[in-house]
């Protein structure tokens, strides 16, 4: 529990994702929290960080709350200079904050991170007490939305223009004085269409067509030849329902015979669909009964059967160094599991510098037993015999930064277990 009064508290920020310091140093910074008079500050410091020019930036978070309730508060961008400086200053509410539920007692973690990349890329990390797995559960909190009540209050909030003569209108007629004045009608736009209007449009497009058209342009003229018959004696009105009465059966049976026409169309055209289906049935379960060794090998060849790989894949931190694939961070002991000679991997330097330089290795499932590990390094034309003469075949840079000298990436490795 936090003093709020006055308290302080320091967090170390400890490099967790190589690739972003300068030099072979570690990159490093510091988070101090300060509470005094019922307000708080947190001030970020960083060293070491290479300045990002591809569009990512550096972010300050602060992750609060337990398991699916966790979430990430940003406090502002982190901007780093030429020298690998940086520094930011965010103040908060310590019952409240960022407008996020949580107080100052649930944060547990401060941490930088690289935004505008792919992935969740964390450079520096540090916790306030223990040491607290916040990555799997990370989410960044979302502004609140603006509060749309305020707005619709002054919508519909009548002018005071209306109000004052609303007040003349009962002055007058407290005095008995008729006023004759037409209601003003409310403009509406010319591109506001009635609803009426848009489903009738509809229902005529869509049973409208050149044959009903010009069938009921004849029904219409013949009721009005009817009619003048009618009006000059040749016809009584009983004559007439009677005419109009079989053109209206007349044109029911016309419908009807066309909807008959319609049904038996579609069972022909269904009908060879459904027996060339059920063939395709017939024979898939012929090669089923025929085959079933060949079917059951081809159901097996992703399923992983090393239990010591399935928990790398499963709980393992998640990482995408590159703009397409899900590669998942491993640490050097973890190569034991996989089908390559651990004892060489230690022995050779350039598994430990790399590992001691940049805390993980990267480590990605291909086929059945087929896998394919990266070491981080940056790329020197000269370190290229020493790869591959380790089997290490190609160089992959992160993210979008070209191949170039001095570029950060990953030295890819194929292994396949006999």
């Amino acid at each position: 529990m936090y003093n709020r009064r006055y308290d302080k508290a320091f967090v170390m920020l400890k490099q967790e994702l190589g690739g972003f310091s300068i030099g072979q140093q570690s990159a490093w910074g510091s988070c101090i929290m300060e509470l005094k008079n019922k307000k708080g500050r947190l001030t970020f410091s960083v060293q070491g960080l290479k300045k990002l020019t591809d569009g990512r930036r550096y972010e300050a978070f602060v992750v609060a709350g337990k398991g699916n309730a966790m979430r990430g508060i940003s406090c502002g961008i982190v901007e780093v200079d030429q020298y690998g400086k940086g520094e930011l200053k965010w103040e908060f509410d310590p019952d409240l904050i960022g407008k996020s539920g949580f107080s100052v007692e649930e944060l547990h973690t401060a941490t930088l991170i690289v935004k505008g990349g792919y992935g969740l890329i964390v450079p520096l990390a540090g916790y306030f007490n223990e040491k607290v797995a916040w990555k799997k559960f990370f989410k960044e909190e979302q502004q609140q939305k603006p509060d749309l009540r305020a707005a619709e209050a002054i919508l519909l909030e009548q002018p005071k223009q209306n109000i004052e003569e609303d007040k003349k209108i009962v002055q007058l007629k407290s005095k008995n004085i008729i006023v004759e004045a037409e209601p003003e009608q409310p403009k509406q736009p010319q591109n506001i269409v009635k609803e009426q209007k848009i489903s009738n449009t509809i229902h005529n497009k869509e049973e409208t067509t050149p044959f009903q058209k010009n069938f009921k342009d004849m029904l219409f003229n013949f009721k009005r030849e009817l009619e003048k018959l009618e009006q000059s004696g040749i016809l009584t009105k009983e004559e007439q329902n009677r005419i109009t009465q079989t053109t209206k059966n007349t044109q029911q049976q016309q419908t009807v015979t066309q909807q008959q026409k319609k049904e038996a169309e579609q069972k022909t055209e269904i009908e060879p669909k459904l027996q060339q289906n059920q063939s395709m049935e017939m024979e898939q379960k012929a090669e089923i009964v025929q085959e079933p060794q060949i079917t059951m090998q081809n159901n097996n060849t992703t399923i992983e059967h090393n239990k010591e790989i399935v928990y790398i894949l499963q709980n393992n931190d998640t990482l995408q160094p590159f703009e397409e694939g899900i590669w998942k961070s491993i640490a050097l002991e973890e190569l034991a599991v996989l089908p390559i000679n651990i004892t060489e991997v230690m022995k050779n330097l350039f598994y430990i510098c790399a590992y001691r330089k940049y805390k993980h290795f990267i480590f990605q499932k291909t086929g059945e037993k087929e896998y394919i590990i990266g070491v981080p390094a940056q790329y020197y034309p000269e370190t290229r015999r020493e790869a591959e003469h380790l089997y290490f075949t190609t160089f992959q840079p992160c993210g979008k930064e070209v191949m170039k000298t001095g570029c950060y990436g990953y030295w890819l490795r194929k292994i396949k277990a006999e």
